[in-house]
Formats: structure tokens, C-alpha cells, sequence
């Protein structure tokens, strides 16, 4: 067994960093060194270059814009420009964020095989990952946030904002629902840590009290 198999469910913020290399590589050529339980599987890539990394931090420090590091288009593209839009480092509730995200995927295409009208109905049907959570378009935005909020293991979607010294906060708003604040002020890589909510608060309300329609 490897010395990454070995590390695989550490939990450490920097399991990624011993598959990083291999990532860099073009997906065909990336060999299978994440031990699963069905045998083995190539990484994924979840960072940015180091040349694409400088970039965008010299043009967030000259125009003060914060520069969205995700493929446009995707529901992580589309969060992430909720709260750039709606103002970073501020707390932004679930409904806002909601209507920022229909906005933004409405400008988009489907995907290519789907027959809807934009992304934004190709999001509102997609499978959430995690159908225990995610039942309806708010669960998959909370989904979103949490997916988003990831900076360990092998799988951290929040990577590359962390490059960026930044992540998504989240917090437990009013009526039981979340907020959200792209947080831009961390003065390094390594300083970044994602403030998460726990959904058990989200529970010590009363049973009477259910979220608020959006």
C-alpha cells in the first residue's frame, strides 16, 4: 500500500497536496493512486495553476473585483457570483442567494443533451448528491454552500477560492435558514478556515418552527 492510500481518509487540509502533482496532469495520464473501496480511481482536479493563481490575486489587489475562479456556467460559478454580486465579505441570506443564482444560470444554455429552456432549470432538476439533504431546490443551494465550504480530503471543491485566500462562510440566519459570506480576508493559503454552521442548530428550533418559503 502507498503512502497516499495510506492517507486517504485522514481528513487532513492537506491529503490533496499528495495528489496535486498527479492532478496536474492531463486527465488521461493521470494514473489511479486514490485507494476506494470498489479498488482505485485517478484524481480530479480541483486547483488552479500557479501562473492562473497570481493572475487573479495582482487583479483582485489592482481593481478590488474579486475574480470568480470557477468554470462559467456551473451552479459553483453561479454561487460563488451570487455573493460576489450581492457584496463580498457581507452575509447574504438563502432567499437572496437563491434569486442571485436563478439571475445568473437563467443568462445560460442547458446542457447540450437537455431539452429545458437554461441551467437554471437543468439545476432545479438534477439530482442532488446527498437526496437525504437536498429534496428541493433549497437543499441543493445548501448543498452547494456546503460542497463549496470543502478545503480537505481528496475532493475539496473550495480549493481554489482557498488559493485565492478566500472561502464561503456559512451561519444560521433567521427563520432557521442559512447565510452566506464570501469572505476575502485572509492574508494567506494557509489562513483560510471556512466557518460552517452546524446542522444541528439548524434542529434546536422547535419542530413548529419549518423555514420560511422562498
Amino acid at each position: 500500500m502507498t503512502q497516499t492510500q495510506k492517507l486517504v481518509s485522514t481528513g487532513s487540509k492537506f491529503d490533496y497536496d499528495l495528489i496535486r502533482d498527479e492532478a496536474e496532469k492531463p486527465r488521461a495520464q493521470r494514473r489511479k493512486i486514490i485507494k476506494t473501496r470498489n479498488g482505485s480511481q485517478a484524481p480530479k482536479r480541483y486547483h488552479l495553476g500557479a501562473i492562473k493563481v497570481k493572475e487573479l490575486l495582482e487583479l483582485f489587489t489592482t481593481t478590488g473585483s474579486f475574480p470568480n475562479p470557477y468554470q462559467t456556467g456551473n451552479i459553483y460559478y453561479a454561487f460563488i457570483q451570487s455573493l460576489i454580486n450581492l457584496g463580498i465579505n457581507q452575509k447574504h441570506s438563502l432567499p437572496q442567494v437563491k434569486r442571485e443564482i436563478k439571475a445568473i444560470l437563467e443568462t445560460f444554455a442547458p446542457s447540450k443533451k437537455s431539452e429545458r429552456q437554461n441551467a437554471w432549470e437543468d439545476f432545479e432538476q438534477k439530482s442532488p448528491k446527498d437526496k437525504m439533504v437536498a429534496m428541493d431546490v433549497n437543499g441543493k443551494i445548501i448543498e452547494t454552500g456546503r460542497i463549496l465550504q470543502r478545503i480537505s480530503g481528496f475532493h475539496p471543491y473550495g480549493e481554489k477560492l482557498r488559493q485565492l485566500h478566500s472561502c464561503v462562510h456559512s451561519y444560521l440566519g433567521q427563520n432557521n435558514l442559512p447565510e452566506y459570506e464570501l469572505c476575502t480576508h485572509f492574508n494567506s493559503y494557509q489562513d483560510v478556515e471556512p466557518v460552517s454552521f452546524s446542522h444541528k442548530d439548524r434542529t434546536r428550533e422547535k419542530k413548529s418552527d419549518e423555514p420560511a418559503a422562498l
